[in-house]
């Protein structure tokens, strides 16, 4: 199989509680615009030339409208949007002798697909942005900068630490246990049963005691590996998981973080629609809402519901890791001729 290729970089934030998605219409329509500081007193150019262009725009329709997505038996509601903004040179780049350059060669355009939907009574939006183009898209697009960024009427954006997506080392160690089975996310009652199949673990990152040491590990199978299963038989701390995960709408080669961001394999990630399938990158909205009203919140229910009922529990996430590292010493056994006296030696 050729290499993996994380191109797609979903991250998760939380809009103020003050906002409903019709309210997020409202802000949508403002002014972004920025003028440039250090062009502000040039007559011989125009307000164009001297000013950051920044904007939102419907991602398909002609104006801003609330759309409704329903999977299964429940409809959710969002807006597609996408945030058009702009970077700019410095002025010792921008200013030549005086001359400045023109436009096309110290302002550059970029844009961040976007999507806000509604869930348990607050609105979050979805974004795929890198993550160096995320503080940038912050600022400019949702009014969280200082002095002239600051738009008041966006209120406080919780961008981290979002209690409904936050996930710890214990909830990877589990969630790798379940590698291979079909997995019914949506057990309730009174809900239609959700099932999706645990492929493979593709990817670990974790951290060593003290977080001295960072070890990843990639590639289909990864939990076969001695470097990987020797990490998890001393109970390192996981922070990231890679996951190859098919639900009933949709296919996903993905690595998931502890704040839920999900970078995606857009290649290899395909949607489920009437008479076949598409890639991802062809159906933002689904692809986000499937991953954040259904994967992540069923997954963390589940858990949750399991370590309650005993299921998953201290006693059963030590047996997982003694197999672990029992698979470690069997291996290593294999590959240096060790008998079981060189072990007793050793031990004893």
């Amino acid at each position: 199989m050729a290499a993996f290729d994380f191109d797609k970089r979903l991250v998760i934030w939380a809009m103020d509680q003050v906002h409903t998605l019709k309210s997020i219409i409202d802000v949508l329509r403002m002014d972004y615009n920025i003028p440039i500081d250090y062009l502000s007193e040039r007559d011989d150019l125009t307000d164009y030339e001297k000013t950051l262009q920044i904007q939102w725009h419907p991602a398909a329709s002609e104006g801003f409208s609330i759309e409704c997505l329903k999977i299964g038996d429940v409809e959710y509601n969002y807006i597609s949007v996408i945030g058009k903004y702009e970077d700019l040179l410095g002025e010792k780049r921008a200013v030549i002798d005086g001359r400045v350059l023109p436009r096309e060669y110290r302002v550059f355009n970029k844009t961040v697909d976007v999507v806000f939907f509604e869930n348990y009574g607050r609105v979050y939006c979805i974004l795929d942005v890198s993550v160096s183009q995320e503080k940038r898209v912050r600022s400019v697009l949702f009014g969280q900068g200082y002095r002239k960024l600051k738009k008041e009427e966006w209120g406080k954006v919780q961008y981290d630490k979002l209690m409904q997506y936050t996930l710890d080392s214990d909830f990877f160690y589990w969630l790798f246990n379940k590698r291979g089975q079909k997995i019914n996310i949506q057990p309730a009652k009174d809900r239609e049963d959700y099932f999706i199949n645990l492929i493979d673990i593709h990817a670990v990152s974790q951290l060593s005691e003290r977080d001295v040491h960072d070890n990843k590990s990639e590639g289909a199978g990864v939990l076969g590996s001695i470097p990987t299963l020797s990490g998890l038989g001393i109970n390192q701390n996981v922070y990231e998981g890679g996951l190859h995960i098919i639900m009933p709408d949709m296919q996903l080669l993905t690595k998931v973080t502890k704040s839920c961001t999900c970078v995606l394999d857009s290649t290899r990630s395909v949607i489920s629609k009437e008479g076949g399938s598409s890639l991802i990158v062809d159906d933002f909205p689904k692809t986000s809402i499937l991953i954040y009203t259904i994967l992540f919140p069923g997954l963390l229910s589940l858990y949750h519901a399991e370590k309650i009922n005993g299921e998953w529990s201290a006693e059963k996430g030590e047996q997982q890791r003694k197999a672990w590292a029992l698979d470690v010493i069997k291996q290593l056994a294999s590959d240096n001729s060790i008998t079981m006296e060189d072990i007793e030696e050793v031990l004893y």
